[in-house]
């Protein structure tokens, strides 16, 4: 009976049916209802406007009664803009300041929807204008960051104006971010430092240049500091050339004496992004400029060769920069073009560079980049110029680094240039390996009519071991039909091919060594055997191919321990139960 008349008073209240609401609470008080997620008749009654009937309800709920949300009905009735019951519920002392559990309050509520009456009503009984939610936002923020230019002037002479949310997020950083010019205005009448960053160093006037909101970057550069960087370097004259908004760029250069690096950055940066106009606007303002190299040698020519800017290209070739700046690590303009797969610039600059030009620091040629990167047709245009098993500093070969990362056509294209499918680097690299360690089975197959298929490092670790060690299922199944030898250990420890995919669990693996023959029992230095190592680290299904096999499960490690007792001290117990079946 007590759940049906609970169910009805919260259903009136919600309908707004006062004569039905005010027989049940006579009939039987239900004091206590609520639903299921805390809402007493108050509240609904509160967020529907039903002013006669909170009126009615307000001398026997809790008018601070929060929901498991935290709401309360002063809360509810602000968020729906009901300003009669919100003066109601403040004449019955409703606490003005109690939040929800995420931090709302009703004076944020009010600043968010916008109602000027609510909040000069919250703020009459003393609403806490500076209290923020749990990320820091306050009724300021969020009535700055909806455009509410009235609310903002509203609430500015009872809150902090400076307040920043987790981020460092300051009203005037987002009002300057949503482009509301107004309420960057009003801001700036009473905040003094406007300078005040995010957590990366960006301020507001740094990113009104990046969103390229001029009027915004003209009322901020009243008091901000134009010259200021972000932790990555940035000024703001760098990110208005980034994003190309142009009137912002004539309106900094106008406004400060920049230093010839802010200017050679904001060069680069319009170089990179192919900005051509803000480029020409910057180099003349400061021709030296197209010289200007970061901290890690990167010039204007090298981003914009990266990019593929081909019209900024030929300005800076108009210019005479130098074609041999490079990076720290030996890259200039034409290998980044290369390393980016820019065809129409590299056949520009390539007749431009001496020949002591286009190797790296390392030794690298343009063909390595090319070959590594997977650009087939510059691989075509370097290979009549370039020996096809050139080496790096440590004998790296393009082969080498097509096989790696499984550019299959430049493999095809370089094998059938005569490259040495069985050259070994001194990092004890070699294409088949390569291949084999990334699982490149399309590779693989280019590689094994002349790969000698046995070839192994200088400790014994061979391309079957790192395919089976990987996982790579494809790539062990062609190894072993070209005649991989499924025997071949390392030098130090003595590991197979077998133990090297039981230990990482590749069960397919297993298998297909098992059906070439791999001696199932073949022990470790230290004794420890396929069965053994599959058993400590818990691989069930491995486990249960290799004993299927007819693995020994009783064979011991030198220093005594089975398979049965390593699982068991490393808490396989399915492993260790499987063992036990099979009559361990």
């Amino acid at each position: 009976m007590y759940e049906d008349n609970r169910e009805a008073l919260l259903q009136a209240a919600k309908d707004g049916a006062l004569d039905e609401l005010t027989a049940l609470l006579a009939k039987c008080g239900c004091i206590d209802a609520k639903d299921d997620v805390g809402r007493t008749p108050l509240y609904i009654a509160a967020s529907k406007g039903h002013l006669d009937l909170v009126q009615e309800l307000l001398p026997q709920f809790d008018v601070n009664a929060q929901t498991r949300e935290g709401a309360t009905p002063l809360l509810i009735a602000t968020q729906y803009g009901h300003l009669d019951v919100v003066r109601l519920l403040l004449d019955a002392k409703a606490d003005v300041n109690i939040a929800a559990n995420d931090g709302v309050t009703p004076l944020f509520m009010a600043a968010q929807i916008g109602s000027i009456d609510i909040a000069r009503t919250l703020l009459d009984v003393n609403a806490n204008a500076t209290k923020s939610m749990h990320n820091g936002a306050t009724p300021i923020i969020v009535a700055a960051q909806n455009g509410l230019v009235e609310m903002v002037k509203l609430l500015l002479p009872h809150g902090n104006p400076t307040a920043a949310m987790v981020g460092g997020a300051t009203a005037l950083l987002i009002a300057t971010q949503h482009a509301h010019t107004a309420v960057v205005q009003a801001l700036l009448e009473v905040v003094n430092d406007v300078d005040i960053p995010l957590t990366d160093g960006t301020t507001p006037l740094q990113l009104a240049c990046a969103k390229g909101h001029l009027a915004i970057v003209e009322l901020l550069l009243a008091k901000a500091d134009v010259k200021k960087t972000r932790q990555d370097g940035a000024t703001a004259l760098a990110l208005g050339a980034q994003y190309g908004h142009g009137p912002v760029v004539s309106l900094l250069l106008a406004q400060a004496s920049w230093t010839p690096e802010a200017i050679g950055a904001a060069v680069l940066m319009a170089a990179q992004n192919g900005h051509v106009q803000i480029f020409d606007q910057l180099v003349a303002f400061a021709p030296s400029s197209v010289h200007f190299a970061m901290e890690d040698g990167t010039t204007a020519m090298i981003v914009a060769a990266a990019c593929g800017r081909m019209a900024i290209v030929d300005k800076l070739l108009a210019a005479k920069v130098d074609l041999l700046a490079a990076t720290k690590t030996g890259a200039t303009a034409l290998m980044v073009a290369t390393e980016h797969g820019h065809m129409r610039l590299v056949t520009k600059l390539l007749p431009l560079y001496p020949a002591t030009g286009v190797t790296m620091r390392n030794g690298a040629t343009l063909l390595h980049i090319a070959a590594q990167n997977g650009h087939v047709a510059l691989v075509d245009l370097f290979l009549p110029t370039t020996d096809a098993d050139a080496e790096t500093h440590d004998g790296t070969t393009p082969l080498m680094l097509a096989a790696a990362k499984g550019h299959d056509t430049v493999v095809a294209t370089l094998l059938s240039a005569g490259a040495n499918v069985n050259t070994v680097s001194d990092a004890q690299s070699f294409a088949l390996l390569a291949a084999a360690q990334h699982g490149h089975d399309a590779v693989v197959r280019q590689l094994l009519p002349t790969a000698n298929v046995n070839l192994t490092r200088s400790d014994g670790v061979s391309a079957l071991l790192v395919a089976a060690q990987g996982g790579h299922i494809a790539v062990v199944r062609l190894l072993v039909e070209a005649g991989a030898n499924v025997q071949q250990m390392t030098i130090e420890d003595r590991a197979t091919p077998l133990i090297a995919a039981a230990a990482k669990g590749h069960a397919s693996c297993v298998e297909a060594l098992m059906e070439h023959k791999a001696a199932i029992d073949h022990p470790m230095k230290d004794g420890s055997t396929a069965l053994f190592v599959a058993a400590a680290s818990g691989h069930l299904d491995v486990v249960r191919l290799l004993l299927k096999y007819g693995a020994n499960a009783h064979q011991a490690m030198k220093g005594g321990m089975t398979p049965l007792t390593v699982a068991e001290q490393c808490h396989h117990q399915e492993v260790a139960a499987l063992l036990i079946k099979h009559g361990v």
